[in-house]
């Protein structure tokens, strides 16, 4: 973070994006820009409040929710957030350092089980492909030496991270009931549910998108949160 007396330097470039997001406000670049100009001098909240509006409009940006938990000090909600950014981003060149950080944050809460499978994916594809690796990396193993990877390869953790890192995003979202009122498959053979409600609200989704839905039938009432 830039020290206080700095700020005032760069309070011209939040002013100009300020302006192109009143003329743009549809461009999301703009404001995601004015956040990590906001975190970048130490302004948290204001960053956070920006980015709990961006994972409503590029939540499938892997980048967004790491970005999230940089404006976060609680370590259980920062490690939900880098969880669900890993489980977005399926290019192992993109994410090393988030691994990197979510490793830090595991040692740190002693869950060594799922910290070393983070340090040893971090290090086995930077050493793959020849890159640098950070000076911290086989400290941080050896803290872990007495552990053994989770069997899955954290891949229940993320899932249960995620879904923290989305009630987290969305809390401020009301519930919609809706009504499931059918069931059939698309061309691939993929189940679809279909829900409506009194409002004239309707939507389709595939059955495994939500783990709790897989058990469903017609005429029972869900709970959703609609954007």
């Amino acid at each position: 973070n830039l020290k206080i007396e700095q700020i005032g330097d760069i309070t011209w470039l939040i002013d100009l994006y300020d302006k192109a997001i009143q003329n743009f406000p549809n461009d999301d670049w703009n404001i995601r820009s004015k956040a990590l100009i906001l975190l970048r001098i130490g302004q948290q909240d204001e960053a956070r409040a920006i980015y709990k509006k961006l994972c409503l409009k590029m939540g499938e940006k892997y980048y967004i929710w790491s970005e999230f938990a940089d404006c976060l000090n609680n370590i259980n909600v920062k490690i939900s957030l880098l969880c669900k950014a890993i489980s977005l981003e399926k290019n192992e060149d993109f994410i090393g350092k988030i691994r990197l950080e979510l490793a830090r944050l595991l040692i740190k809460l002693q869950e060594y089980e799922n910290a070393i499978v983070e340090l040893e994916q971090y290090k086995t594809h930077y050493t793959k492909m020849g890159w640098h690796l950070n000076a911290d990396v086989d400290n941080l193993i050896n803290q872990c030496c007495n552990a053994s990877p989770t069997k899955d390869r954290n891949k229940s953790f993320y899932i249960e991270k995620s879904h923290f890192a989305e009630n987290y995003a969305y809390a401020d979202i009301p519930y919609t009931e809706m009504t499931l009122v059918d069931i059939h498959k698309n061309e691939n053979g993929k189940e679809r549910l279909f829900f409506v409600n009194e409002n004239g609200i309707e939507f389709a989704v595939n059955k495994n998108r939500f783990p709790l839905l897989i058990k469903s039938h017609k005429g029972q009432v869900w709970k959703f949160k609609l954007h």
